[in-house]
């Protein structure tokens, strides 16, 4: 199954080397901007830390550095012929609301 995720991708440097990377997947993208929204904000109100490009943040010493990124992405899930069946099955199953869902 292909499946279209939105992608928070949170990075911090220290000393110009990778020190951590973390992502962060969600199905729509105004989830994952109300994530970004939400970590940003937070590290605005930390006082030591500076804003030097939008949610691109460094500490007074220079010497830690986070930055935020968002992109959109496909990725593809592998299941099991029965995980399948069980997803075909819950789709019929539902289908009279798809339906109505996809008429609006």
């Amino acid at each position: 199954m292909r499946i279209t995720v939105f992608t928070v991708k949170d990075e911090s440097f220290r000393y110009g080397e990778s020190e951590g990377v973390t992502l962060k997947r969600f199905s729509n993208k105004k989830l994952a901007d109300e994530h970004l929204d939400r970590e940003t904000n937070a590290l605005r109100k930390i006082s030591d830390l500076t804003e030097y490009e939008p949610n691109c943040f460094e500490d007074s010493s220079h010497k830690w550095t986070y930055e935020y990124s968002t992109y959109e992405e496909m990725i593809i899930i592998h299941e099991s012929e029965e995980g399948e069946f069980l997803n075909q099955l819950v789709v019929e199953s539902r289908k009279d609301k798809i339906d109505r869902i996809m008429d609006k």
